[in-house]
């Protein structure tokens, strides 16, 4: 399998507020759902729609379940 780009981010209501921690493949579309309001839950709730930062990251599918399978004792 290939390699996976994901990306880590955070939302606030405003500084020094709530946060909210998510993971997602299309970050634009994904914040846009935020300020939008799109879905319900807890960022519509707490009015959390303010990227505070973003980490990008890539990873092998299948490499990490792998390893776990590897690093199991027999």
């Amino acid at each position: 399998m290939g390699a996976r780009s994901f990306y880590v981010y955070i939302l606030a209501s405003r500084i020094g507020g709530t946060l909210y921690i998510g993971v997602t493949n299309d970050l634009i579309r994904r914040v846009a759902e935020h300020r939008l309001k799109s879905v319900k839950g807890f960022t519509k709730k707490y009015e959390v729609d303010r990227l505070a930062l973003q980490l990008p990251f890539c990873f092998e599918v299948g490499s990490l379940s792998d390893r776990l399978m590897s690093s199991t004792p027999e």
